[in-house]
């Protein structure tokens, strides 16, 4: 990842697109510990952005055109990192930060799927969050599934559905079953 970022159309304005790693932390032992990222400043929480009860305690206001404007400018930042080789594989609300510009930041980079450009050698995404896993790899062991475009474009069309429609899931309902309501997957 550190020798092959994406291509950052947002640089030139001074803006972070992608929390992406810039170099490895090793230890004393020369062991890898993590990675050093940019912070992402002056940004909030896309959950800040779509409640819209949250939103008026904060004093943003609301309406549709920057909505639409943030989920155009998610979709054009995962494309973008698609267009590189890169699946994201955990995408969710947490890991989109939006500035007051609308312009989002894809922090989490560190767990996103890698095919190394030289080899071929896929390291995957070890970990997947509830009601955003595509529905073909539920209850899958999602570490040794290689994922693909098309279950980052599942994620994407949960995380507009839920910019859009105030933090709703479009799998949400009323459970009049018997028993415990059953988790969202």
């Amino acid at each position: 990842m550190i020798s092959h970022p994406p291509t950052d159309a947002n640089s030139h304005i001074n803006h972070i697109s992608f929390a992406w790693p810039m170099s490895v932390l090793k230890d004393i032992n020369g062991n890898c510990v993590g990675f050093l990222m940019p912070e992402v400043i002056n940004a909030r929480q896309l959950i800040d952005i779509y409640d819209l009860q949250h939103c008026n305690n904060l004093r943003l206001g609301i309406n549709w055109r920057p909505l639409h404007v943030r989920a155009l400018n998610i979709a054009s930042f995962i494309a973008a990192l698609h267009d590189s080789g890169y699946v994201l594989g955990d995408i969710k609300l947490q890991n989109i930060l939006v500035s007051n510009l609308a312009l989002p930041s894809i922090i989490d980079t560190d767990s996103f799927q890698v095919k190394n450009p030289q080899n071929g050698k896929v390291h995957r995404c070890l970990v997947g969050s509830e009601g955003y896993i595509p529905p073909e790899l539920i209850g899958k062991d999602i570490s040794s599934i290689k994922q693909m475009e098309v279950h980052d474009r599942f994620r994407l069309g949960v995380i507009i559905y839920e910019l859009l429609f105030g933090g709703n899931s479009p799998f949400q309902g009323k459970w009049i079953g018997a028993g415990e309501t059953p988790e969202i997957n």
